[in-house]
């Protein structure tokens, strides 16, 4: 495993001195990527809550997508298993090529007890057709395809004619109204039907448009969401989030508190904007680098292999969990987190989470933002100042506190007459 420090190969120690130096003199750090197992990402979290930075997963784009739909218009979604049991209609949305294995164990051949003797699942595929083949032995195919970028346009003509509104067949063309009208009544006729789609391919308004289908088609029938669950554990990341902060990624402790913002703490963004001037990048499950080739100095933790931008100062290559070391992952086939044994133990790589539980044990106590600290202080010396004089206009000119103390002391103590008078 290589850990180089400044391009030269060091031990872990100094990586995580050179680390946490770097870090504590970071204005505004960033703690991005999060390609870990649970125990990585808890540990992301803990670190950039110490530096009060912000949050992104790699993936973090298209997990905004389908969780800020769900907060904002509802969702009505179902896990894998379910969606394997019961759905009789299957609805492939845009371009999922490149989720055909995902497909494939999901709603591909074997055994499904609560299926019983019902026909072969239908297909209908809105936008593309490649991933129809991952679903083998299907039945009938219903094909309505159109470029990617005309694809919220069929969304919207699929869900109005679903909701008994009218289109404008002209604007569709007549061969696409046409299967529009087909897939319609194919999908109001549904006993259990699914929506599949990965975010990462679509748009936000696509994907509150497939939402609103959602809703549309369950006024008929029973229609439930299936959407990817993304790459590198990005869902697993949103449930150690939510858990652990109450907010999936993207999130901020910029203010000493977490705090969620899709735009804000877009890793990307900051990255472009300049506003980050550290980072932190963890890639555990893939050798996926940075998006970006020029920016603040980084600390990596990755795969090895992993192609980072040149001058990076610290590089950790990290152990593979559920490869080098137990852990525990989502697991988009199951829907949900997985205790994964190593499928080959090796002690000489470090995980993610040992790697920054380093990093944060070589902070300084006060290592938070430098901004973030610049805030509170003012605050605290403005409440001392309106406080302050308002207290010492009460004593007279001249006369210090430990006298004035007394004289008041005094005359609470001296006798008084009758109408209080002395």
């Amino acid at each position: 495993m290589k850990i180089s420090v400044d391009g030269r190969a060091a031990p872990l120690d100094a990586a995580l001195d050179r680390a946490a130096a770097l870090l504590a003199a970071a204005r505004y750090p960033l703690v991005a990527g999060l390609g870990a197992d649970v125990a990585g990402v808890r540990a992301a979290l803990a670190l950039a809550e110490r530096l009060r930075g912000a949050v992104d997963h790699m993936a973090g784009d298209a997990l905004s997508r389908d969780l800020g739909v769900l907060a904002e218009a509802g969702l009505l979604f179902v896990t894998p298993g379910e969606a394997r049991a019961r759905a009789d209609v299957v609805v492939l949305v845009g371009d999922l090529a490149r989720r055909m294995d995902w497909l494939a164990a999901v709603f591909g051949p074997g055994p499904s007890p609560l299926r019983g003797k019902a026909p072969a699942r239908e297909v209908i595929a809105l936008g593309d057709d490649a991933a129809v083949a991952a679903i083998a032995g299907a039945g009938p195919v219903t094909t309505a395809k159109v470029p990617a970028a005309k694809l919220p346009a069929l969304l919207s003509a699929v869900s109005a004619r679903a909701g008994e509104r009218k289109v404008d067949a002209g604007a569709l063309g007549r061969t696409t109204a046409k299967a529009v009208e087909v897939a319609v009544e194919r999908l109001k006729a549904a006993r259990y039907g699914v929506l599949v789609w990965d975010a990462a391919g679509l748009d936000a308004l696509s994907v509150e448009l497939l939402a609103g289908l959602v809703k549309a088609l369950n006024a008929a029938t029973r229609f439930a969401a299936l959407p990817y669950p993304g790459d590198d554990g990005a869902m697993g990341a949103a449930l150690v989030g939510g858990w652990t902060t109450a907010f999936p990624p993207r999130l901020g402790f910029r203010a000493g508190t977490p705090r969620h913002d899709p735009w804000e703490f877009d890793a990307a963004r900051l990255v472009a904007s300049g506003e980050v001037d550290a980072a932190v990048w963890v890639s555990a499950l893939s050798p996926t680098p940075p998006p970006w080739t020029k920016g603040p100095p980084l600390v990596a933790l990755v795969q090895p292999g992993t192609k980072l931008p040149a001058g990076t100062p610290v590089v950790v290559e990290v152990a593979t969990p559920g490869g080098a070391h137990d852990a525990v992952l989502y697991d988009a086939r199951a829907g949900g987190l997985v205790a994964v044994a190593a499928a080959k133990a090796d002690e000489t790589a470090p995980s993610v989470a040992a790697v920054l539980a380093g990093i944060l044990a070589r902070l300084p106590a006060d290592a938070a933002a430098a901004t973030a600290a610049g805030e509170e202080k003012p605050a605290k010396n403005a409440r001392a100042a309106v406080a302050g004089p308002a207290r010492k206009a009460k004593q007279p000119a001249g006369e210090s506190a430990a006298a004035a103390t007394k004289t008041r002391q005094a005359a609470k103590a001296r006798p008084t007459k009758r109408g209080g008078r002395p």
